[in-house]
């Protein structure tokens, strides 16, 4: 993952270079001075990318005030103190995950994460972080705060799951009860399609899997127009995608890093061995297998992140360096399990 990162000292400079030396998988995007730090910061939120200030919390909420817009859609934002010692999620803790990014650094270097958001707090389920986990797209965002008020006061939340979507039962989260939609008394949904009832919240399965790839250094604007190109042809919104997958060599390309930030879509990279136990037929090439040791990047992606049950829809298609396939994965529930700290 890229993760834009800001220090306000020489220690915390120090701090943030040590930390990044323990987090292999993250390329940090520092900011180095040559502009305004208020431009540098509304750049990243333009593209949602998460950001780090190595610093004091007041400085960071000053700096990002202007451009806090969408619970939804901005970036997630993680402070941590110029001595390592605490990691705050202060902003998009959910849906842009900064809680499980600062777990994950707070970890790595034996920092204490400070959770403030409430369903964390009270270990109790939360709707919005099982959606993004998931690959569910929230259809009422009022109705994240009615579900997760419910909850917090104690309610039990009826629940109605379309049986075309598999999960396991004995994992149902405490305060959760499970009961059919055709009873007509429905809170929360999940489903494949809208429920045609009036309920909390309802959350429908996103079924597609991009897989990319591409020459090194090829833009975001490019990978974007690519990528909308060729779903546009299947008549698909970017809104029904669930991820995007490539080879692991492509952690940390910025152009695909920076189409996952934009869409909210988690990255998943394979390696090379992985790709190659995918089964299947695929667009082979030499030199593809060459360069990557595995004969077809995008396709085996695509599938390997779909699943058992996944299929390829659209066959590799390359323009301009870049490569694209798109597989449709089986309605499922990966996980209940929403609290960082488990």
């Amino acid at each position: 993952m890229i993760l834009g990162v800001m220090t306000f000292s020489k220690r915390g400079q120090k701090t943030a270079e040590d930390l990044f030396e323990k987090c292999k998988e993250i390329s940090p995007l520092y900011y180095d001075g040559d502009m305004p730090r208020e431009a540098w910061i509304r750049d990243k939120f333009s593209y949602h990318i998460p950001l780090l200030f190595v610093g004091a919390t007041g400085i960071a909420v000053r700096l990002i005030a202007p451009f806090v817009e969408d619970k939804l859609r901005d970036s997630a934002v993680i402070v941590m103190d110029q001595r390592g010692r605490h990691v705050i999620p202060l902003l998009s803790g959910h849906m842009g995950g900064a809680n499980e990014i600062a777990r994950n650094l707070a970890d790595r270097v034996g920092a204490e994460v400070i959770l403030t958001t409430a369903t964390d707090v009270e270990d109790l389920f939360a709707v919005d972080v099982f959606a993004r986990r998931n690959g569910f797209c929230i259809c009422d965002r009022a109705g994240i705060r009615r579900i997760s008020q419910r909850l917090l006061e104690g309610e039990k939340i009826r629940l109605a799951i379309d049986p075309a979507i598999t999960f396991f039962k004995e994992d149902l989260p405490e305060g959760l009860h499970l009961v059919e939609a055709s009873d007509g008394n429905v809170d929360l949904w999940i489903g494949c399609n809208p429920l045609d009832q009036e309920t909390d919240l309802q959350l429908i399965h996103k079924p597609y899997v991009l897989g990319m790839g591409c020459k090194k250094g090829k833009s975001f604007e490019a990978l974007q127009t690519f990528a909308l190109e060729e779903l546009q042809k299947e008549g698909i919104a970017m809104d029904q995608v669930a991820a995007l997958a490539s080879i692991d060599l492509k952690q940390g390309e910025m152009g695909l890093e920076t189409l996952a930030c934009f869409y909210h879509l988690p990255f998943y990279t394979y390696g090379a061995d992985d790709l190659q136990e995918v089964e299947g037929q695929f667009s082979e090439s030499a030199f593809v297998s060459h360069v990557t040791g595995v004969s077809n990047v995008c396709e085996r992606a695509a599938l390997a992140c779909a699943g058992q049950g996944g299929r390829l829809l659209v066959k590799k298609q390359a323009k301009d360096g870049m490569t694209f396939a798109l597989a449709k994965q089986i309605p499922r529930i990966q996980t209940w399990q929403t609290n960082v700290s488990k």
